[in-house]
């Protein structure tokens, strides 16, 4: 019976994908009107500047309108650092760049980092690297910027650059440079393809950090996405942004929500749409207001604004949040399709805690604890509907089950190990594309970053070690063996945990081995 009902799960998720992945069938039409400017990009040297990486860069960009003309009298300057999401470049920066050039508070400086079209967000150690050279960028900044003149410094970051923004302020020792982030289109609540055990522990450790600086109550995280057509980042996975700040200095919504914006936008449009860049350019001029200088004739600018008068300007300028009629599809509410496209990664760790806990879906109990143990390990975001979660894991669960009955049939050692190379083939393939443009730019060997951390390597040795083994045994009798890595597992399930199933696999790896000593022992 469970066979059954995971067969039909699994062709009701497929329906759902086929639904997400069609164009305009959630949210129409996109109804973006296009951003024009005049751009123009000027490299940073790199002697001057010390990235991360030979094939990392940042530019400044201006408008060529404003190349010609004479320096802008106002009296303040603000500092804006685009970063790029997965394959993206600096260019995406001139919508917003051009945006703030007529408004009436700071002139806005901007720059922006390209990173050689990284794929990053599927690969732990490119992600945290171009955290560094968000750093890097920063402290030129700093140490390029006029005390008396510098209002601010804002980090604006597209899809995985957001997350590569907040890993950056998370590293900032003493003093932070950043005054607000704003995240366009970023998976700041989960990481959907963290898949590696080392991505999973750098984001881990850059939330420790970013509350060990103390940036929770110093600095504003603005995050918008899509709606229902954005495919990659859903407004689950958004997350809330008052989860890394102190309540009042985050904003979180999505784009047709916003009574400024209105209007569902995809992924790549993010960094183009009139009517989201306007709202964003809308809140620089709120949110870093153009000041005079004291009465007392020193020439000396009023103090900075606090963080909160800056979380209002940005708050003012996207304007209420409204009800929209967008997202549903069959009439179906978007929000089934987006827990679908948000549970597909859990899958892997799902496959993984049915080959190694056995027949689970002829049973009650290890389901049910699946189902809890996923619920807890869940985003503050799910937690909040314990419902919809735990339908959501009894869902997996059940699916998965059809699944590893079918890939049993292969061997089970044999499809844990499939399990482990399906689950490292995206970071395996961002980190090829790294390796290839590195060597294609000339920088050579020196500059391209191991695959993985020691702890993958670590995972994957004792899977091998494992399937290798002469014992004919295809699982260590150890009930408390099992029972560690079905737990892992179903933690494992929980959206933005999956790379901790290649701890699931490590430990029951490690019983048989165990096991098979003991045998040839005996």
């Amino acid at each position: 019976m469970t066979h059954v009902v995971g067969v039909v799960t699994l062709l009701v998720s497929i329906v759902s994908w086929v639904v997400v992945l069609v164009p305009n069938a959630r949210a129409g039409p996109n109804a973006c009107a296009m951003s024009y400017m005049y751009p123009t990009f000027t490299e940073i040297p790199s002697e001057d500047v010390r990235l991360a990486s030979e094939t990392h860069r940042l530019y400044r960009y201006l408008d060529a309108r404003d190349a010609e003309t004479r320096a802008d009298d106002r009296t303040c300057v603000v500092h804006s650092l685009y970063v790029p999401g997965s394959g993206g470049s600096h260019a995406q920066a001139r919508s917003v760049g051009s945006g703030t050039r007529l408004g009436a508070g700071c002139s806005v400086e901007h720059y922006a980092l390209d990173f050689g079209r990284e794929h990053g967000v599927y690969n732990g150690r490119l992600l945290s690297r171009q955290g560094a050279s968000v750093r890097a960028a920063l402290a030129w900044l700093r140490a390029r910027g006029s005390s008396t003149r510098t209002r601010g410094t804002a980090l604006v970051g597209h899809s995985a650059g957001g997350l590569a923004a907040m890993d950056a302020i998370g590293a900032i020792e003493g003093a932070l440079d950043v005054d607000a982030v704003v995240a366009l289109a970023s998976p700041l609540g989960w990481n959907p393809v963290s898949l590696t055990v080392e991505a999973y522990a750098r984001e881990r450790s850059a939330r420790t950090r970013w509350r060990a600086v103390g940036a929770e109550s110093r600095v504003v995280v603005a995050s918008v996405v899509g709606g229902a057509r954005d495919r990659q980042v859903s407004s689950m996975a958004m997350g809330n942004a008052n989860a890394w700040v102190n309540e009042g200095l985050g904003i979180s919504a999505s784009a047709p929500e916003i009574a400024n914006v209105g209007v569902a936008i995809d992924h790549q449009c993010a960094t183009w749409c009139k009517q989201l860049v306007s709202a964003v350019a809308q809140g620089f001029e709120r949110a870093f207001p153009d000041p005079r200088p004291e009465d007392d004739g020193d020439g000396e600018l009023t103090s900075k604004m606090t963080p909160r008068e800056i979380a209002n300007g940005f708050r003012d300028a996207f304007g209420e949040i409204i009800e929209s009629s967008d997202g549903s599809a069959f009439g179906v509410p978007s929000r089934f399709y987006e827990t679908v496209q948000e549970r597909t990664p859990s899958v892997f760790a799902g496959v993984v805690a049915h080959l190694v806990v056995g027949a689970m879906t002829t049973q009650l109990v290890p389901i049910i604890v699946f189902a809890v143990v996923a619920h807890f390990a869940s985003p503050p975001v799910l937690r909040e509907r314990p419902a919809e979660s735990f339908a959501a894991s009894i869902a997996v669960c059940v699916a998965c089950g059809s699944i590893a009955r079918f890939a049993r049939s292969f061997g089970e050692r044999r499809a844990l190990f499939a399990c482990q190379l399906i689950a490292y083939t995206p970071s395996l393939i961002a980190w090829a594309h790294h390796a290839w443009t590195t060597f294609a730019r000339g920088v050579g060997f020196r500059d391209v970053v191991a695959p993985f951390g020691p702890a993958d390597a670590a995972c994957v040795a004792v899977a091998v070690a494992f399937i290798t083994q002469s014992s004919t045994k295809t699982r260590p009798t150890a009930t408390a063996i099992n029972i560690i890595a079905g737990c892992t597992a179903a933690y494992a399930s929980a959206p933005g945990n999956g790379g901790l199933a290649h701890v699931a696999c490590a430990v029951f790896a490690f019983g048989g081995i165990i096991d098979a000593r003991r045998a040839k022992l005996d």
